[in-house]
C-alpha cells in the first residue's frame, strides 16, 4: 500500500521548488516573506517599498532577462528593473498607480481617490508585460475592493489572455474579521505547498495577541 504522508510531502516539496508568486497586495507580499518564501516571490506591488537589504531581494527567484533598464518608479516604491540581457533577483513591480504621492497635495489624492470611489474604478492597474514576462504559476490577489486594489476581474483577464491553461492560479482572498485574516496565513500556506508553515505563523500570532491582552490587562490593573 502506498505511502500517502510521503507522496503529499513530496508533492508539496515539488510544488514549494518550482513556485513563482506573484503578489499583487503589500499584506500578501508581508505573509509570503513571514512563511520563509520570499526566494519564491517574482513579483509585487508598486507599493512594497522594501530597503535593497531586504531578504526579499537578496533571496528571490530569478526573472527572465528584459530589454529594460534602470529604475521603475510607480507612485509609492522604487524597484530595480531587469538589466538588457541579465537574469534578475529582484522582483518586478507589478502595479501601477494613478496617483503620484511624490508630485500631487493631499488634496488632489483625496480628489483622486473621492472620484475612484464615486465611479467605482481602481486607482491600481496591472503592469501587464511585467506580469507576463514575470511568470508567476500563483497569483495573489482580493476582490473585497476594486478601488483600492487591481480589479480582480482585470487580474483573470491577464491571466485568460497571457497565460496557458493550469499554468497559472489566481488566489484571491477576502477576510472580513480578524479571524478570517489570520487564517489567509494558512490558506497562502497551503497553495505554496507549506501549509504546516501557515499553521506555525497562525499559533505565533495568536500567542503575540495573547501576550498583548495580558500586558495591556495588567497595565489597566496597577
Amino acid at each position: 500500500m502506498p505511502d500517502l504522508t510521503n507522496t503529499t510531502m513530496t508533492a508539496n516539496a515539488t510544488r514549494a521548488a518550482t513556485l513563482r508568486i506573484a503578489s499583487l497586495l503589500p499584506s500578501t507580499t508581508d505573509i509570503c516573506i513571514s512563511l520563509r518564501l520570499e526566494h519564491n516571490i517574482v513579483g509585487i506591488t508598486h507599493e512594497c517599498d522594501f530597503p535593497p537589504s531586504h531578504p526579499l531581494y537578496l533571496s528571490a527567484a530569478p526573472l527572465l532577462a528584459d530589454t529594460g533598464t534602470g529604475d521603475e518608479h510607480h507612485g509609492g516604491g522604487r524597484i530595480s528593473n531587469v538589466s538588457s540581457g541579465k537574469p534578475n533577483t529582484k522582483p518586478r513591480a507589478l502595479t501601477v498607480s494613478q496617483i503620484d504621492i511624490h508630485q500631487q497635495s493631499q488634496a488632489e489624492i483625496d480628489a483622486a481617490v473621492k472620484s475612484s470611489v464615486f465611479n467605482g474604478i481602481s486607482l491600481y492597474n496591472l503592469n501587464h508585460s511585467a506580469l507576463t514576462d514575470s511568470q508567476p504559476t500563483l497569483i495573489l490577489t482580493q476582490s473585497l475592493c476594486d478601488v483600492c486594489a487591481v480589479s480582480k476581474s482585470d487580474v483573470d483577464q491577464e491571466v485568460a489572455c497571457n497565460f496557458r491553461p493550469g499554468q497559472c492560479k489566481v488566489l484571491s482572498l477576502e477576510p472580513e474579521s480578524l479571524e478570517e485574516v489570520v487564517e489567509t496565513f494558512v490558506t497562502v500556506a497551503e497553495a505554496c505547498g507549506v501549509k504546516e508553515r501557515g499553521v506555525e505563523l497562525k499559533a505565533k500570532f495568536w500567542e503575540g495577541g495573547q501576550q498583548i491582552l495580558e500586558a495591556a490587562s495588567l497595565s489597566r490593573s496597577k
